[in-house]
Order: C-alpha cells, then sequence, then structure tokens
C-alpha cells in the first residue's frame, strides 16, 4: 500500500462527491421546508372551508409525507443512486 497516492486520492474523491453530498442535503432541507409550507396552506385552506378537524390532519400529513417521498427521491438520485 503506498500511503503517498492516498492523500490525492481522497481530496479526488472528496472534491467529486463532498458536493454532491452538499447539493443532496440542500435538495432535502429546501424541499422539507416546501413540503411542510405547502401543508400548512392546506390545512388553513381546508379549515377555512370548515372540513373535519380529522380529514384536515389526514390530507395535511399525507400531502407531506408524499412531498417529502418525492424530496427524498431526488436527493437519493444527487448522490447516484437509482431509484
Amino acid at each position: 500500500m503506498d500511503f503517498s497516492n492516498i492523500l490525492p486520492r481522497l481530496q479526488e474523491l472528496l472534491a467529486f462527491y463532498g458536493l454532491k453530498i452538499v447539493a443532496a442535503i440542500i435538495i432535502f432541507i429546501v424541499g422539507r421546508w416546501i413540503a411542510r409550507a405547502l401543508k400548512n396552506v392546506i390545512k388553513r385552506m381546508m379549515a377555512k372551508g370548515e372540513v373535519d378537524e380529522t380529514l384536515i390532519s389526514f390530507v395535511g400529513n399525507l400531502t407531506y409525507i408524499t412531498l417529502l417521498a418525492f424530496v427524498i427521491i431526488a436527493a437519493l438520485n444527487q448522490l447516484g443512486i437509482q431509484t
């Protein structure tokens, strides 16, 4: 094992995968924020329409989970994991 080649190889891997990891984290954080905001908008709109509270909660959570699934898939695709 040649230790003189480890540092350049490690730098190369970090440069290539580091940017992908940072991009995936940003996609996840922003996507989660958008999903939460849309959930709250839908819940407020349904509350104004005097919909049952149980249905409001169900639809809000279903919306959030569905959008979060898409966000996770997008973040994994950014990392190069085929989904």
